[in-house]
């Protein structure tokens, strides 16, 4: 039996430090593109979900902690939904009031966004620097959660740099000057 060759993709691994991938989303009216250089100067946390998962519920929860942020903070953020059906998610994000933040789209799972940042499951998050490098990834989230589950706290202690690592530099690392972030 012969088989066709099976089409494999590989995710980059990223890390806190690096540059963030580009974003390619659409507003729900497919007028504007969003893409990281809108929200540049401030920090944007990054949400991926899908209005059919557990993760539609928790919106409400992102929604209320970003407004509780957003002027404490020099946070942003970008709400994207995954769904396939623009009009359906649109029409849930109106009847929920999801009036937080920037609303993006990718239209479904094929979208380049979600492969450069890796998503492979909802809630997913990312926090992106006001640089434009990665802060946090989906990865230290998931960690952070285990010892704190207030998201809050969480964003707010990678901002300040009072987490560990900090965003810019893990322990034993050596900066631009050859010197240890360990001392």
């Amino acid at each position: 039996i012969e088989l066709d060759p099976i089409q494999v993709a590989v995710t980059p691994q990223l890390e806190s430090g690096q540059k963030a991938p580009p974003i390619d989303v659409k507003t729900y009216d497919d007028k504007k593109d969003l893409t990281l250089e809108l929200f540049k100067g401030k920090y944007l946390f990054i949400c991926f979900w899908i209005s059919s998962s557990p993760s539609a519920d928790f919106q409400a929860k992102l929604q209320e902690m970003y407004a509780d942020m957003k002027n404490k903070q020099p946070l942003r953020m970008l709400a994207i939904c995954v769904d396939e059906d623009r009009k359906q998610a649109v029409d849930y994000i109106v009847k929920q009031k999801l009036r937080e933040g920037s609303h993006g789209f990718s239209d479904g799972l094929e979208n380049r966004t979600l492969f450069d940042y890796g998503v492979r499951s909802f809630p997913s998050f990312w926090l992106i620097d006001p640089e434009g490098k990665i802060a946090m990834t989906q990865s230290e989230f998931a960690q952070a959660f285990r010892n704190e589950d207030d998201l809050a706290v969480i964003i707010t202690n990678r901002i300040t740099g009072t987490d560990s690592p900090t965003p810019a530099k893990r322990p034993n690392e050596q900066d631009d000057n050859g010197a240890s972030s360990d001392k």
